[in-house]
């Protein structure tokens, strides 16, 4: 009996790898999460125009997430971004708290909520999507993420995950990039 129930145990814990070396087996890629990228720019900065259009490239890819917050710290310069919200500057603080910068600036990305680089940086910018692409891979998550065509799936990943009742939810428009 006691053999029987180390076989199954070892079979449940080996289950998910045996999945993702079938799906390779067959010629199938395993399906990996994409990678959340947080662009916090403004109407008044004059280094943006450039950074949504990196944006408006990373959302054309797959494995992105790419979300837009315009905040309003710049409209003392005397233009008010009609995009901007208290909320997303807010937002952005928080992570300049957390991630222990100096300051708050535009145009600033953040990605997967744990790096963050200057939008302009390009090459930065990809490093820390393959990065945080690669910790999700090796590392795993509480969250599954998939992106359905327009519609992006967020849900608790395990049963340890699924009992927890706290949550956050990203929310964009359907095209991230601001004319």
């Amino acid at each position: 009996m006691r053999a029987l129930t180390l076989v199954l145990l070892t079979s449940l814990c080996l289950a998910p790898v045996g999945a993702e070396a079938r799906a390779r087996r067959h010629g199938h890629a395993p399906r990996a999460q994409p990678v959340v990228v947080e662009l916090f720019t403004a109407q008044g900065c004059g280094s943006c125009d450039p950074a949504n259009a990196v944006l408006k490239r990373l959302s054309d890819r797959g494995d992105v997430i790419a979300l837009t917050y315009s905040v309003d710290y710049w409209d003392y310069t005397g233009w008010t971004d009609t995009f901007a919200k208290p909320e997303f500057t807010e937002r952005q603080q928080a992570y300049v708290d957390r991630l222990k910068l100096r300051e708050i600036y535009t145009p600033e990305i953040v990605v997967d909520g744990q790096r963050e680089t200057a939008a302009l940086d390009g090459d930065k910018v990809d490093a820390l999507i393959s990065r945080a692409a690669k910790a999700r891979r090796t590392q795993g998550g509480a969250l599954a993420i998939r992106r359905k065509g327009r519609q992006v799936e967020v849900g608790a990943r395990g049963a340890r995950a699924a009992r927890r009742r706290s949550g956050w939810c990203a929310t964009s428009p359907a095209r991230t990039a601001s004319g």
